[in-house]
């Protein structure tokens, strides 16, 4: 967020310049949408950047899912401002509501209603996933595809580290 922060200062040091840094966020694609609120029409994406206009002024971020993580950065150039928001939660609907909460007041700008858009937000998410939902038999084991031992052995990742998995009792264990 620094490196953001300072890159989008002009005149000022920094390890990319000025116009390497909003070349960034050159539209490449634009997407439309219907505006939910009434401030956003559409959203285009730079080189690894999202970018849209909220209330008049340019917003520019990316955000991720992990499995148990949701993730959010995002910054309005011209006002220097940064807000990066991470959420130990899958495909959480809060690094929006959080930033869009972040930039409205840091900015004195018109307010949403937070209640409303989070009980929207939250009750489209749990008629989604009570039809997603199936009864699920707690007792049931998948059969291996091989015998266990054929599992054993030790696994390198260069990334990930190595794991030692073992079969005992009829049971696999892995020891990183």
């Amino acid at each position: 967020m620094l490196f953001l922060a300072s890159a989008s200062k002009k005149g000022q040091d920094s390890i990319i310049s000025g116009a390497a840094f909003s070349s960034l966020f050159i539209p490449t694609t634009v997407f439309p949408q219907q505006p939910e609120d009434g401030y956003n029409s559409f959203v285009s994406y730079g080189l690894g950047w999202f970018s849209e206009l909220y209330q008049n002024k340019q917003l520019v971020f990316h955000g991720g899912n992990l499995r148990g993580y949701t993730s959010m950065i995002s910054f309005m150039p011209e006002e220097k401002i940064a807000v990066s928001v991470l959420v130990n939660a899958s495909n959480s609907v809060l690094p929006d509501i959080i930033s869009t909460f972040c930039y409205e007041h840091l900015l004195d700008l018109e307010k949403h209603s937070l209640e409303s858009e989070i009980v929207q937000r939250l009750e489209s998410l749990k008629q989604k996933a009570s039809a997603l939902q199936k009864p699920v038999d707690s007792e049931a084991q998948l059969p291996a595809s091989f015998g266990l031992a054929e599992y054993t052995g030790t696994y390198v990742h260069p990334a990930m580290g190595t794991v030692i998995v073992t079969e005992e009792n009829g049971k696999l264990f892995g020891q990183f």
